[in-house]
């Protein structure tokens, strides 16, 4: 298939058994997950969205079009869509993506204890400049410029060798030629979206390059993206450890036991750049291309971070210290 074609309700249904519950895997606000297998036996993962109403039909069809049009290692193939309205069902939407045998991101992080990605700085790194790369080329690699809007561990696939592959654009908004934000209404995910985003619905890719921010975290720390029991905000989570003096307890799920000091700084800087791109004003915020260099080589690094507020109140805790945490101080780490 080279584009996203048009699939009938009917070859939905046969191919996810009706929908069923035992093929179900994946839920969230907007949307379920089914998987399910083609005539030719392909196996696919079908998005059917909830709450639909025909008037956007329209919107949706053009934005499936274009966003399915492209093509990059580091995101999952869009094979098609379909629109559906009966009696029994109302109105909705589905969109075909193809299938990844491994799973979320999301999925290996919330397994306690010992994972793959969690033993593996090489896979934590190489998963981390993936998803990068896949955002820098729908920023701006792309022949359309596209903004996810809902960049999130779930939503990063992994293919049968680990490669991560950013999924479910339904959310995404195609930028006209010439526009750098618009406003729109807030979607996305408690926990990773932009606070500019969710306070003045100011949408530009920057909001992309924070919910990156905050998959990195979770990536670097094996945490959760709202750090339980209180759901802290992981980047305020992180910080105040660094601010106590704690550096070391951010990285406290996963594996560090072994790992050359040349790694452990090279974690260090992955954490570096994470703060960038998930600062709270977005000024201080990389681009995405950006971002790709600084991990890639350090390329435009800059020597300590911006001033961070802390978003939550801690005891003793001070007032916010960026010499704490800066590229001389990860230097001169041992």
């Amino acid at each position: 298939m080279h584009g996203p074609v048009k699939f009938s309700i009917q070859e939905l249904r046969l191919a996810t058994a009706g929908f069923s519950s035992r093929n179900k895997i994946g839920s969230g606000g907007f949307s379920n997950v089914f998987k399910g297998v083609l005539g030719d036996g392909t196996l696919i993962a079908v998005k059917r969205f909830k709450n639909c109403s025909s008037a956007g039909d329209a919107e949706f069809i053009n934005e499936v079009e274009i966003i399915g049009s492209v093509r990059h290692r580091n995101l999952a193939g869009l094979l098609g869509w379909c629109v559906s309205s009966s009696s029994e069902t109302r109105h909705e939407r589905f969109i075909v993506y193809e299938f990844m045998p491994n799973g979320s991101l999301q999925d290996h992080l919330s397994v306690p204890g010992q994972s793959v990605i969690r033993e593996s700085w090489e896979l934590r790194k190489a998963i981390i400049l993936g998803v990068a790369r896949g955002l820098a080329y729908l920023h701006g690699g792309a022949e359309a410029r596209i903004i996810h809007r809902d960049v999130k561990s779930s939503n990063i696939l992994l293919d049968e060798s680990m490669t991560p592959r950013i999924s479910d654009m339904g959310l995404a908004k195609f930028v006209p030629e010439g526009v750098s934000s618009f406003r729109t209404g807030t979607v996305g995910t408690q926990g990773y979206v932009a606070p500019e985003y969710v306070l003045y619905e100011q949408l530009t890719d920057k909001s992309d390059v924070y919910s990156f921010g905050i998959v990195m975290l979770e990536v670097l720390t094996g945490n959760k993206a709202l750090v339980p029991p209180l759901s802290t905000p992981i980047a305020d989570w992180a910080w105040d450890l660094i601010q106590r003096d704690k550096l070391w307890d951010v990285f406290s799920g996963v594996k560090l036991a072994g790992l050359a000091d040349e790694f452990l700084l090279e974690m260090l800087r992955f954490l570096f750049v994470a703060f960038l791109c998930a600062h709270p004003y977005v000024v201080h915020r990389p681009s995405m291309l950006q971002a790709v260099k600084m991990l890639e080589d350090g390329t435009g690094v800059p020597q300590k971070l911006p001033e961070r507020p802390l978003g939550f109140e801690v005891v003793g805790s001070g007032a916010s210290n960026t010499e704490a945490f800066s590229l001389s101080t990860i230097s001169s780490r041992e």
